[in-house]
């Protein structure tokens, strides 16, 4: 529907800007949360596209997202990030959680386990932001503050997952616009719903 309001040579544009995208994620040998964002605008293009090779895409990313997440909710390549461990596993879980989302508004229900792997990566950084030494201990250094992006992106996306320690112990700001997004994040999140039930 947004895609037969544009001009064809902007259609052409985003999709070849899409598939570079892609292309280079799929080539590359690092996998941490920039992979599963990668993953997002796959599942993004495939709302507008309905493409097999943008669903193929954005499903190896989720099942990689969901066997990234140890028993113990953390991520291991992203423990390797030092004072910014904690950041960069908010950056995990808030791309994860938007995976879930873009996924869910093409119709694709989430197996139960997969659902509590994401509740695992919830619980940990929810622990880890009202009490980060575990964090620390484990990455070597002093965690950084997350800062509000961090927050508002979790507070939309991961409010399914969020637990009763991450609502506590942060407090994302209302109605921060999102950059990349078209606008606010929780508009973001509804719309992607509404899509979704349209769907089923």
């Amino acid at each position: 529907a947004l895609d037969a309001k544009l001009p064809s040579r902007v259609t052409v544009w985003r999709r070849q800007s899409l598939l570079t995208l892609l292309k280079a994620y799929a080539g590359s040998k690092y996998r941490n949360n920039l992979y599963v964002w990668s993953g997002v605008a796959a599942a993004a293009g495939d709302l507008l596209d309905r493409e097999e090779y943008l669903r193929r895409y954005h499903e190896d990313v989720w099942r990689f997202a969901i066997d990234a997440i140890a028993d113990d909710g953390t991520v291991s390549k992203e423990m390797e990030r030092g004072q910014r461990a904690l950041v960069y596993h908010v950056f995990f879980y808030n791309a994860v959680a938007a995976l879930w989302n873009m996924r869910n508004a093409l119709g694709i229900e989430a197996r139960s386990a997969n659902l509590e792997a994401v509740r695992r990566l919830g619980k940990a950084v929810g622990d880890a932001a009202c009490e980060p030494s575990e964090f620390a201990r484990r990455a070597g250094a002093k965690q950084e503050a997350l800062d509000r992006w961090n927050l508002a992106m979790a507070a939309a996306f991961a409010a399914r997952f969020n637990t009763p320690a991450w609502m506590r112990c942060t407090k994302a700001p209302d109605g921060l616009p999102g950059a990349g997004w078209g606008g606010r994040f929780d508009l973001t999140v509804k719309s992607l719903g509404a899509v979704g039930k349209s769907t089923k």
